[in-house]
Formats: structure tokens, sequence, C-alpha cells
């Protein structure tokens, strides 16, 4: 069995994380609910399960969490937007990535047809919701994000998922970069060890956005629907 976080721990170890980010609070924006969307980043069986070929420490923790969350951003009728990283060949479609996986044309690896690469049935999208395949680990890379943030008149970009050190922090950078305010959650994305979750924390923090939590996110939300 992996050695997973647990919900408790996460709990346990929040006001911790939420402290070492402190410093950096005067530079936080404040979500508004009316320009929002929510981009969960890569919730996969591959990352979550004890199956899993690349299981995510902090993944499995925050699944209730983001199940929560993507029903309050339904409440408030604005969109939930799910991304989802698989190959069909690796040796065509992957790129420096797979070559840094070692991957193969025969590799099972978040390969597109394999039970794996599926989103978490806990967090299974919507039938109206927007599920982005990628090939890299910024959401926009080579995906038609922005173009779908765009539309749906978003300034604000939540960022959840996983791994928090990888292609959640990847795609938190290319919002950034394409001027959209970034949101992280520090309790809705999850990293490979406590270590380098908290160092991305700080990281975005700094530089990047607005770290805070799912239960904030999801008042801010509740608030705009009971107007």
């Amino acid at each position: 069995m992996n050695d997973f976080l647990t919900e408790a721990e996460l709990d346990a170890r929040l006001p911790q994380w939420a402290a070492k980010v402190g410093e950096y609070k005067d530079r936080f924006r404040t979500l508004d609910p009316r320009k929002a969307a929510l981009v969960v980043v890569d919730m996969q069986n591959e990352f979550l399960t004890d199956t899993g070929m690349i299981p995510v420490w902090g993944g499995p923790a925050i699944i209730r969490r983001l199940a929560e969350l993507m029903a309050a951003f339904r409440r408030a009728g604005r969109p939930v937007i799910h991304t989802r990283h698989c190959y069909r060949n690796p040796e065509i479609d992957a790129g420096a990535t797979g070559q840094w996986w070692k991957l193969d044309r025969n590799s099972r690896l978040l390969n597109v047809n394999s039970p794996g690469s599926e989103i978490h049935p806990a967090l299974t999208p919507q039938q109206d919701e927007y599920v982005i395949v990628k090939q890299r680990y910024s959401g926009f890379f080579a995906t038609n994000l922005d173009s779908l943030l765009r539309m749906f008149d978003v300034r604000d970009v939540v960022v959840a998922g996983v791994a928090s050190n990888c292609c959640c922090e990847a795609t938190a950078h290319d919002a950034f970069f394409r001027d959209y305010h970034v949101f992280f959650l520090a309790d809705g994305t999850g990293g490979s060890d406590e270590a380098s979750h908290v160092a991305v924390l700080r990281d975005i923090a700094w530089t990047y956005g607005t770290v805070l939590t799912c239960a904030k996110v999801a008042d801010q939300l509740e608030r705009s629907v009971a107007r």
C-alpha cells in the first residue's frame, strides 16, 4: 500500500502550510466568483490509487474537498474544467515529457485507453463540462484551455488537482503568463511529498498568485449565489 497523506493529516498540517505563505498575504487578491473558473488538473486513477503507476502522496486526501468545491462552482453557475494527461503513442505525442519518463509505444503509463488514465470516479465530469486532453504538464500547452476560459469570461483561475509541484504549478504559471489572476488551493492540490508541496505554495504566493483553501473559495461562491 502506498503511504498517502490522509484527510486527518491534511487537516492537521493545513494551518502550518498557511503560515508558510503568510508573509506574502499583502499581495493576495480577492476572488470574484462572477469571473472565476475551477481548473481540475489530472485527477486520474494513475495518481490517486494504490494500483496507480505514479501515486501522488497528497492526491487522495483532496478528493472529497474537490468534489464539494466542484459542486459549489456548479451551484454558482461557474465553469469546472478538467484536464486529463494521456498518450496514444508516447513516441509520437509525448515529446520530451515521454523521453523523461522513458516511455515508448508499448508503455501503459497514462495510455489513453487504460483505466489508469481515467478521471477518478468521485470526480466524474458532468456531461456539459469540458475535459481537456493534454500531453504536457501545463493545461494550456497545445490545448484550447485559454480560449475556453475567455469564452466563459474568466479572469480568476482556481487551480486544483495533482501534482502541485508538477502539472498544477505549470498550469498556474501559464495562466499567470496569460494575465489571469491565479488562485492556488493549499488543500485542493496534492504534491509528491510535503516539502515539495509547501515549496510550491510559497513559490506561487511569492510571484504568481493567491494561495487559499477550498473552504474559502466555496464560502465566496455560496455568498455570490445567496445575493
